[in-house]
């Protein structure tokens, strides 16, 4: 369930939302399609006329960042973080951490992006051998990066 205090109004939600892991692009040149995934998007597609209802009523503590109507007004898309692909680089293409120069040029650049995307590092120290798993927060979600 998302941190963000609309437990009450999600029990009163005719049908149950939506959440969604979209990844997100950086556009190619001159229109051409995307090239590049820059991220992943996790968002919550909800009804527009109950998304209207809890703005109405002021259930909303933290706002998304950003609300995107569909074009017929039936759903809305409320993103609520973004996820820089940096942070899973490692797990798509071990190999792409090189074109960073080093792996302290890389943790830089990766650190950087999550901060601008509200993410913030803690990582959390395994009670059961004493490693270090890396874990970043945010407003919304927590993402765990456990050793196997």
């Amino acid at each position: 369930m998302p941190k963000f205090g609309l437990g009450s109004y999600l029990r009163d939600y005719q049908s149950t939302p939506r959440l969604y892991l979209r990844y997100t692009t950086a556009s190619g040149p001159q229109g051409l399609p995307p090239l590049v995934i820059t991220g992943f998007e996790l968002s919550l597609d909800v009804s527009v006329r109950w998304w209207e209802k809890v703005c109405a009523d002021g259930g909303v503590k933290i706002p998304p960042l950003s609300v995107q109507p569909d074009g017929l007004h039936v759903d809305t898309t409320l993103v609520l973080a973004i996820l820089p692909f940096s942070e899973v680089l490692a797990y798509y293409d071990p190999y792409g951490i090189r074109r960073y120069g080093s792996a302290a040029a890389y943790e830089t650049v990766k650190n950087g992006e999550l901060e601008q995307n509200g993410w913030r590092r803690n990582d959390f120290k395994n009670e059961l051998d004493g490693s270090i798993d890396p874990r970043v927060e945010h407003r919304f979600f927590t993402v765990s990066h456990w050793s196997v």
